[in-house]
């Protein structure tokens, strides 16, 4: 047949008959413009781009689409584009996709931590130990599906989001009254929401949490929003300001030592143990030490910096060293007779780099670890420090009450997702934070 025309018509093809025409003849019972009936006693291959690879498949296993080698009646590879309600088990459809019958899912089962990708229903095995589950950038998968089931009362299992959880940067799922613990999300195309959950701490606030400064509020915003759920809301002080999507996890704040600008707060953490943990990104290493989370029970006279009150007082910071290290310091007694501790890391910050620095200390084992990217870098010893003090200045950004008169130790750059715990967590749980950005 030479000429094809609207119409029915009954072709025979055989093994030799051209893949050329049984290309036009496929095609055009796929476009709709040739009604025909198809014989063949050999398959029927359809290669559309003409670059020597068939995009379609007829063969006696069925109709492939994307794949040669079909294996069902239809077999799809890659993404089906659909216009038209479909009835699976039911020839009158009444929405897009209608099933009649059962429909089955393949399960992915985990006992590792693992990063999502292509099934929609996990099995995270948590018996052997606690497992991370991290989801992928939500900003390139609008309308994606997780259902994430905990198989064992054991251990934790965490889920972190490529974009936040509801706003979280991630989830716990811990025991259910009855059953093991799950949870289904779905992708808007910038974050992922919740859409059923059971046994879980969405906001971490049951982990021990103190404070959760995310740093994400809107630019016009004057306060630090406290998400731990224990109401310590900073107060945004000389300027500092907000800005969006230039943080590690959103937004961060940004700050300027030679400004003083820094937020103040009301929570506390206790030298007999915790973590203050914080994502720092600096813009000027230069002068002094730069310190990004202060508390001390100085008495704030008017050259006070912290490091030569003349009171029996106790103080701890974070920042950076004159040495260029990431820091932490904690100092015991008065000016003249003080026990100090401080922690240096091996890691070198470099301005305009993201860094993720954790400190946890526990007086019972007298251990203080420093950590920076997930990883241990130093450690040392609270033999001489006392445990018990009630904080007259907790601020993050400065270094104490007088600002303008004092030393000017300010953080210069910006900080995101702050968090003080109140105890020591553990090298894996500092792993999984550093993982969650």
């Amino acid at each position: 047949m030479r000429r094809w025309r609207k119409g029915r018509a009954r072709v025979q093809v055989g093994p030799a008959f051209p893949g050329l025409l049984a290309g036009a003849v496929l095609l055009g019972l796929l476009a709709g413009s040739l009604r025909a009936d198809i014989v063949s006693s050999g398959n029927i291959f359809l290669d559309a781009n003409a670059d020597g690879a068939a995009e379609v498949a007829l063969t006696a296993s069925g109709l492939g689409i994307g794949t040669t080698s079909p294996s069902t009646n239809l077999h799809v590879l890659g993404n089906a584009y659909i216009t038209v309600n479909v009835g699976v088990g039911t020839a009158s459809p009444k929405s897009t996709l209608e099933v009649s019958g059962t429909m089955g899912m393949t399960p992915q089962s985990i006992s590792t931590n693992t990063a999502l990708s292509g099934n929609s229903i996990v099995l995270a095995d948590t018996s052997g130990g606690n497992l991370l589950v991290s989801l992928p950038a939500a900003s390139s998968y609008a309308g994606r599906t997780y259902r994430i089931k905990k198989m064992s009362s054991s251990n934790k299992l965490w889920v972190t989001g490529g974009g936040n959880i509801d706003g979280s940067s991630m989830l716990t799922l811990t025991t259910v009254t009855a059953g093991f613990p799950s949870l289904e999300v779905v992708s808007n195309g910038s974050q992922w929401y919740i859409l059923s959950i059971s046994g879980s701490n969405t906001n971490d606030s049951g982990n021990g949490l103190l404070g959760w400064w995310r740093l994400d509020d809107a630019s016009s915003s004057a306060t630090a929003a406290d998400s731990s759920g224990l109401g310590y809301d900073g107060t945004l002080k000389s300027g500092a300001a907000f800005a969006g999507n230039v943080g590690v996890i959103a937004g961060a704040l940004g700050l300027d030592y030679s400004y003083h600008r820094h937020f103040s707060h009301s929570a506390n953490v206790n030298t007999s143990k915790g973590t203050i943990a914080h994502w720092a990104k600096p813009r000027d290493l230069s002068s002094l030490p730069h310190l990004i989370f202060y508390q001390s029970s100085g008495n704030g006279n008017n050259n006070y910096n912290g490091f030569g009150d003349p009171t029996n007082m106790i103080e701890m910071h974070t920042g950076t060293y004159t040495t260029s290290k990431w820091c932490f310091f904690l100092q015991n007694g008065s000016s003249s007779n003080s026990n100090t501790v401080t922690l240096l890391s091996t890691t070198t910050p470099v301005a305009g780099r993201w860094d993720h620095m954790v400190t946890t200390w526990d007086l019972s084992s007298n251990a203080i670890k420093l950590y920076v990217n997930g990883a241990l870098e130093t450690t040392g010893s609270l033999a001489n420090i006392n445990g018990s003090y009630t904080p007259s200045y907790r601020v993050v950004g400065e270094n104490g009450a007088n600002f303008t008169t004092g030393a000017n130790r300010g953080w210069d750059g910006e900080l995101d997702d702050v968090r003080l715990y109140d105890h020591a967590l553990t090298a894996e749980e500092i792993g999984v934070l550093y993982s969650s950005r």
